[in-house]
């Protein structure tokens, strides 16, 4: 690898006045103790501002979700998988929304599957949200 050099990046790139992304770590070669070859460490930078906007954003939305589904008895958000599968969850979003068009209870007597696919035809009939994921059997 002695034959590769790879370009200095000191600056910071533009992408647009409002954001901007660090430089891409580079390889340091230095002088291994021990042995007569080239040992490589790469510096670590920090998370770029678009990763950090993006987390921050997930954090919101599952702050909200958990705020939507407080006083509804066993249902807890604490990820977007997990806490999604058995559909309640998406139910009380919506039925705090629309109370009268969702029967909460039915939530929990319903298996997984019937819950997600009640939760999807409403959101694309009451809301026009397209349905982007299917339910598994």
């Amino acid at each position: 690898f002695s034959d590769i050099s790879l370009p200095p990046t000191e600056e910071n790139i533009p992408i647009n006045a409002k954001q901007t992304v660090p430089p891409t770590p580079v390889a340091e070669p230095t002088p291994s103790t021990e042995a007569k070859s080239t040992k490589v460490s790469f510096k670590t930078e920090r998370k770029s501002s678009v990763d950090q906007i993006s987390s921050n954003y997930r954090n919101m939305l599952l702050i909200w979700a958990r705020q939507q589904c407080q006083g509804y008895p066993g249902i807890y958000i604490d990820d977007f998988t997990r806490s999604w599968r058995n559909g309640r969850a998406f139910l009380a979003i919506l039925h705090r929304h629309n109370p009268q068009l969702i029967n909460i209870q039915e939530a929990y007597r319903n298996s997984n599957r019937d819950n997600l696919t009640r939760a999807f035809d409403f959101a694309q009939k009451h809301y026009s949200i397209m349905q982007l994921i299917d339910p598994e059997g």
